[in-house]
């Protein structure tokens, strides 16, 4: 196999891969992404970095979500190693509202259920003070587990399909509540993520609910807002999210035993809230645009009648 036929036969693989799967086959510009395999030197004694640089830079033209992994990230990342955890945080705001932050989750740290238990825990505590409603902040949320940020805050949750996944054949892949698990394929499905330490005080929550939302909430971090999006007793405050509302989709690099391996993250699927809006990558408006959200927060529980 000569390098030219390598590079031809890299791309043709590499292009069958994103028209089989990326979300939106028609916006792939074949001609751009051949261009840059044509710049790489068919003499190049060894093409593996420039085959991988053509791959990201060819990925994020498709959309920001869209991403090449090296080899030794990807193996940082997958190789279930517990990492350094940022946890759930809570405390009493103006004294009668519970304020609850939710940072980023490491998938990697699902087995060991610390933080959606933290977070249960700081909810037991804080609904012990009979609140007048709660504040759930995901300023700085930038994304990971989605799941294990929703069963940290379950209870403030009520039952049912909150998010969807919405693949290119328009089939809604969801995720909701059910009492004592997070469910994976609502509709139509039947894999559950189970948190055991979901109580049962999923149901039936009647406080009104504020999410703080800004530019730095991105990926998981939009999908936790989206299932608090389109509840009656639910409002979010902030600014416009990262528009990172796509779900992607991890293959391995062609000629990975070649190429030393690698992962190609590509989206493959579009984020939509209970109410069937689809966000396609777009960032999600807050209902109440400002630049005060947590004055603006407390404000609005307080005008509930009591």
């Amino acid at each position: 196999m000569t390098e030219q036929l390598t590079i031809t036969a890299y791309f043709n693989s590499f292009m069958k891969l994103l028209e089989e799967h990326y979300i939106s086959p028609e916006q792939i510009d074949a001609v751009a992404i051949r261009a840059l395999f044509d710049e790489i030197p068919p003499d190049t004694a060894d093409p593996t970095y420039l085959l991988k640089c053509a791959t990201n830079i060819s990925l994020m033209r498709l959309n920001k979500h869209s991403f090449y992994r090296d080899a030794p990230v990807a193996s940082f990342h997958d190789d279930g190693t517990p990492r350094i955890a940022l946890l759930p945080q809570g405390e009493m705001k103006d004294e009668r509202i519970a304020y609850i932050s939710i940072p980023s989750a490491d998938s990697v740290n699902r087995k060991s259920g610390l933080y959606p238990a933290t977070g249960l825990a700081i909810l037991d505590v804080l609904m012990a003070k009979n609140p007048l409603g709660a504040i759930i902040d995901l300023r700085d949320n930038t994304g990971g587990d989605c799941y294990q940020m929703v069963a940290a805050i379950a209870p403030l949750l009520d039952e049912g399909n909150l998010v969807n996944w919405v693949g290119r054949d328009g089939k809604p892949f969801g995720m909701g509540v059910k009492w004592d698990h997070i469910v994976r394929g609502f509709i139509g499905g039947d894999e559950v993520m189970r948190f055991s330490s979901v109580c049962e005080a999923v149901s039936n929550q009647t406080l009104p609910i504020a999410i703080l939302q800004g530019p730095k909430t991105a990926s998981s971090g939009e999908i936790t807002a989206l299932a608090f999006r389109g509840s009656p007793l639910s409002r979010s405050f902030g600014q416009v999210t990262a528009g990172y509302t796509t779900c992607n989709t991890s293959f391995p690099l062609p000629f990975k035993e070649i190429l030393g391996g690698g992962v190609i993250a590509l989206t493959t699927g579009n984020l939509s809230d209970r109410t069937s809006t689809i966000f396609n990558g777009n960032g999600i408006e807050p209902d109440v645009p400002c630049d005060n959200p947590m004055e603006r927060a407390i404000e609005w529980i307080r005008s509930f009648p009591r």
